[in-house]
Parts: structure tokens; C-alpha cells; sequence
């Protein structure tokens, strides 16, 4: 019975440093985009975008073909029509660096922007 009431305490504060995690890893990227999904169309466009390109740290390679849900998302996220000058920069430097590191997917999103 202990033991439940452990485990059942709220934290007393909230923290505020983000939860480390290992960068250019693909199961954190489709973790964080999961979660994304449950935000506004226009907080993933913006803060949403901004923490995966912050989470992939320019190493493309070690995420491209390896995620499931990163490439459907990122072309829902264009779709939604929230995407501002910054986001669209930001949309194209993601979607570019997954294309040169061969990830098909993201050269059918590069070729229906088009």
C-alpha cells in the first residue's frame, strides 16, 4: 500500500529544464512529433517545428528513413496553412536535410511543393 502512495504524489514543482534526451536520435524525433500532434496546428508550426529541427542537431543522416511519423507530420504541418516566413525557412532546412541524406519521403514532400 506504500508503495501506491510513492508513486501517486503529484511533484512539487514543475521542472524547468527540458527533459534530456539524446540528439539526432530517431525515437526521440517521432516522441516529440507524437506529442506535437496533441498541440494547435500553429504551435506545431512554430515551437513544434523549432524542437524537432533542434532535436535532429543538423545530423540528418542519423534520423532520415528511420522514423515513422516524422515525414507525415511535417507534411500535415504544410498543410495546415500555419506555417509563417520563419517556419516555412525552418520547414524547408528539415525536409532539405532529410532529402540529401536520401530519404525518399522527404523528396516526395521537396517535389509536391513544387
Amino acid at each position: 500500500m506504500e508503495r501506491w502512495r510513492v508513486y501517486s504524489r503529484r511533484p512539487s514543482s514543475t521542472p524547468s529544464t527540458p527533459i534530456p534526451t539524446r540528439r539526432s536520435n530517431a525515437p526521440a524525433v517521432d516522441a516529440l512529433v507524437q506529442l506535437a500532434r496533441c498541440a494547435s496546428p500553429a504551435w506545431q508550426a512554430t515551437r513544434g517545428l523549432a524542437l524537432v529541427e533542434d532535436l535532429i542537431d543538423g545530423d540528418y543522416s542519423a534520423v532520415a528513413a528511420r522514423c515513422w511519423f516524422l515525414l507525415d507530420w511535417l507534411g500535415e504541418v504544410r498543410a495546415s496553412g500555419h506555417l509563417d516566413t520563419e517556419g516555412q525557412a525552418r520547414w524547408r532546412r528539415i525536409v532539405d536535410g532529410l532529402a540529401a541524406a536520401d530519404d525518399s519521403r522527404a523528396v516526395q514532400l521537396q517535389k509536391s511543393e513544387e
